[in-house]
């Protein structure tokens, strides 16, 4: 079970297995090289960096106008098991239609790109909401924690997969690497719909609040919930504090991690390290976010994330100077450190401050001000690059956001959380 108490908690767990193949293929490797080497080929660098800098800013948009809407929804519909189905099927497929992108077709690769990175939110959307059902008493740091390392391990047996069709696509009877490269987005959407099946199966879903099943027009229920909670919100200032500060140093970490293989183009590493170093960020996270949650558990969930701060603040000043493919492959193993801690244990510490009869609406808001803080980052980014002719101007601006971030985060109270 690998730290799982139970079946139930060991399915939860397997769903991060499951869509981190999404994440790590898709989101932050093979799909950013795609694009700039094949679907936006011919156009200029900075130009095809900050067009995919918007893209990813215009998915992000569409799933922060959803989130609260459907966490709301969802909860008066005793639906969250439904909705997560429906977007979990919608985003393997669409992720699977990028085989069908040709070379110049960026618009319709973003516009598939797009649809399934939506779905993908909006299913984690569900997916954090039933930490509280599953996660047994003292053990929400932990299970979180346990879900980010069973990604970096699901995420990363797949990606070994994907770079030997991208690298030595022979051995799988493909012509060439583009084609290496379509084969790996069909191969995503497959493995993240297989491994949700446990979820589906052994996950039960505790009902609470009204059945709205009958209501009329259960999305303006929807929404009229929306805004209640932002009012109720007032009545937790401690968590509104944190998400504030989460707003900010997500954003820095978030972008990183959906920009580092463009950023690394950009400046002269070659696609086979880009690839490499990615791996072997996937590998080392997995114990990192194991002893991120011990360190929670042992000394306080504050101070392990000031912790990642640090280390963030530390990655953003080198590579802002790199210069050689050695730097980048050093970034990844530190970005590897961290990346899996800080998420983890920002999604359980907001999860201390929420009341349990809402777990999904207020999930909803976490996800709103995760979503919202990756619309402006790659932006940002890209705007900053393209402005400029030079992409590491857009590091500044990460270190400005994750310093205002850190200074925020001071002043939650945690014996309150």
């Amino acid at each position: 079970m690998l730290g799982a108490k139970n079946r139930e908690e060991f399915s939860w767990a397997l769903y991060d297995w499951a869509n981190s193949a999404f994440s790590m293929t898709v989101q932050a490797t093979l799909l950013p090289i795609f694009f700039k080497d094949v679907a936006a080929k011919g156009l200029e660098a900075v130009k095809a960096t900050g067009y995919w800098g918007y893209t990813q800013s215009i998915a992000m948009v569409i799933a922060v106008i959803l989130a609260p809407i459907l966490g709301a929804v969802a909860d008066y519909m005793h639906g969250r098991k439904r909705f997560m189905s429906f977007f979990v099927v919608t985003g393997a497929l669409f992720t699977s239609l990028l085989f069908f992108v040709d070379t110049g077709e960026f618009l319709l690769c973003a516009l598939i790109y797009v649809v399934a990175n939506v779905a993908f939110a909006s299913a984690n959307v569900f997916y954090d909401s039933f930490l509280i059902d599953v996660a047994g008493p003292g053990r929400m740091d932990w299970l979180s924690a346990l879900g980010f390392a069973y990604g970096y391990v699901g995420g990363g047996l797949l990606f070994i997969l994907n770079i030997l069709m991208v690298l030595k696509p022979g051995l799988f009877g493909l012509s060439s690497a583009v084609d290496g490269m379509r084969m790996a987005f069909v191969s995503v959407g497959i493995w993240w719909f297989v491994f949700t099946i446990p979820f589906f199966m052994y996950i039960k879903e505790k009902r609470r609040g009204e059945n709205l099943e009958t209501a009329v027009n259960p999305v303006k229920e929807g929404f009229r919930r929306v805004f209640s909670t932002l009012r109720e919100l007032k009545r937790y200032k401690n968590a509104f504090i944190f998400l504030l500060a989460y707003w900010f140093y997500i954003d820095a970490v978030g972008t990183i991690i959906k920009m580092a293989v463009v950023y690394g183009k950009d400046v002269g590493v070659p696609n086979e390290h880009l690839m490499g170093a990615l791996l072997l960020t996937q590998f080392i996270a997995f114990p990192f976010s194991i002893i991120y949650g011990k360190l929670a558990a042992s000394r306080t969930t504050k101070l392990a994330l000031y912790i990642a701060i640090a280390i963030y603040a530390f990655i953003m000043t080198w590579g802002y100077f790199l210069k050689r493919p050695w730097e980048f492959w050093v970034l990844a193993v530190l970005v590897g450190t961290s990346q899996g801690g800080i998420q983890a244990l920002s999604r359980s510490f907001f999860g201390k401050m929420i009341p349990g009869e809402k777990k999904a609406e207020f999930y909803g808001f976490f996800s709103v001000f995760s979503k919202f803080a990756t619309v402006a980052g790659p932006a940002l980014y890209g705007f900053m690059a393209q402005v400029t002719g030079n992409p590491r101007s857009g590091v500044l601006m990460l270190m400005i956001l994750l310093g205002i971030g850190a200074l925020i985060l001071g002043r939650v109270e945690e014996a309150r959380a």
